[in-house]
């Protein structure tokens, strides 16, 4: 698990962090990753693209729609937090005061995550 822990914090993440912020268009956007919350490395190899890759898919499409952007611009978005849960039945999504919150099944691969339209549903319920 060294290896994937150590691709994954020290190569991928901050990758994607990168893209966050070329898309929100500001260095001030930043993912934290529970990384003590992942027991294998099945669960690190879906955090990439299941879920850091999706994020990055829901803040292109809010983008382009000129109204949705503004309102989470002027809402703001600062963080991107990322948490691993053993228990299917304990994932959430949520986005309050700046932080969207994910906690993910992450051994279930893409099904115990989040899809790029319910994390973009989530950002625009927060920032009408």
């Amino acid at each position: 698990m060294a290896l994937n822990l150590s691709n994954a914090r020290d190569k991928q993440l901050p990758e994607r962090i990168k893209e966050v912020q070329e898309i929100w268009g500001s260095a001030d956007l930043t993912y934290e990753v529970d990384w003590d919350s992942f027991t294998n490395d099945t669960e690190l190899n879906y955090v990439d693209n299941v879920s850091c890759h999706r994020v990055s898919m829901a803040l292109r499409c809010l983008s382009y729609n000129k109204n949705s952007w503004g309102s989470l611009k002027a809402k703001g978005l600062r963080k991107i937090r990322l948490q691993n849960t053993t228990n299917p039945s304990a994932t959430a999504i949520s986005v309050k005061d700046g932080v969207l919150s994910m906690t993910c099944h992450y051994a279930s691969g893409i099904s115990g995550a989040f899809s790029d339209s319910t994390i973009s549903h989530a950002l625009q319920e927060y920032a009408p």
